[in-house]
């Protein structure tokens, strides 16, 4: 719950420039093309566009879906970051320690001291099999098990973030197709050069911010992955040690004694 409220705050945050932005040049755009329509040339209308707002605002309202769009996927990504960065924060502490160094029950112990992480569930996961088997091959399978299921939970992440920059890029050939159809066929007859304007700018504005959206979305996604295959390889580092020492530990049962 505190997670997701602080997703959102952070959102907010991150939007809220935009927003102001947005609504500031939008009211600015409207009442400089109302004015376009009275008493200027088509020159003059072309360089009003140059603003960051006025070259927005002529892409209609398929842009705020867009902006919907973008501002979905990075609530998603702020959502899985913190996730990430808090379960990395909890596991600082056995990601430090030597474990090799360490016996098996000693292990035991410190794990039940340590918070709750993906590293620490893993090697509760391998103590567990490994006490009540004694079988060093069962947890290569019981890891391998533990990774896919991070994995196929991560999976669900990116199967979103794919959804949302293909449908940013989809809204932008959407404004693409209303462009036309505003150009082509709207409600007057016969092509003027307000018209003409009006339509291109709804097609070409909104196709290259749906392109731009769909570009943000997969860098911050492959970013964001690229922290989670970190996280993976931490889990796989910290297995492997105790595997290590299981084997250690049944060699060392296993020989004869004097």
């Amino acid at each position: 719950m505190k997670i997701g409220i602080l997703t959102i705050l952070m959102t907010a945050l991150l939007f809220m420039p935009f927003c102001v932005l947005f609504a500031q040049t939008g009211d600015q755009t409207a009442d400089e093309s109302a004015s376009a329509i009275e008493n200027t040339t088509v020159q003059d209308t072309v360089a009003q566009d140059y603003s960051i707002g006025g070259i927005l605002a002529r892409a209609g309202k398929t842009r705020y879906f867009i902006y919907g769009v973008l501002a979905l996927g990075v609530f998603f990504i702020i959502f899985q970051f913190i996730l990430l960065t808090l379960d990395r924060k909890r596991s600082a502490g056995l990601r430090k320690s030597d474990l090799e160094k360490m016996p098996v029950e000693s292990i035991r112990k410190r794990l039940e001291t340590e918070p709750d992480s993906s590293v620490n569930s893993a090697l509760l996961m391998l103590y567990r099999v490994y006490s009540s088997s004694r079988d060093i091959s069962a947890l290569n399978e019981e890891i391998n098990s533990f990774l896919g299921g991070m994995k196929s939970r991560f999976s669900t992440f990116t199967n979103w973030m794919n959804f949302l920059s293909d449908a940013a890029g989809a809204l932008g050939l959407l404004g693409t197709v209303i462009g036309m159809f505003t150009t082509f066929f709207g409600a007057d007859t016969g092509f003027d050069n307000r018209k003409i304007l009006d339509g291109m700018g709804i097609a070409l504005i909104t196709t290259l911010l749906g392109i731009i959206v769909s570009l943000i979305l997969n860098l911050l996604t492959v970013l964001v992955t690229n922290y989670h295959n970190r996280n993976l390889e931490y889990v796989m580092e910290k297995s492997d040690e105790f595997r290590i020492i299981a084997a250690r530990s049944q060699r060392r049962d296993e020989a004869p004694r004097a």
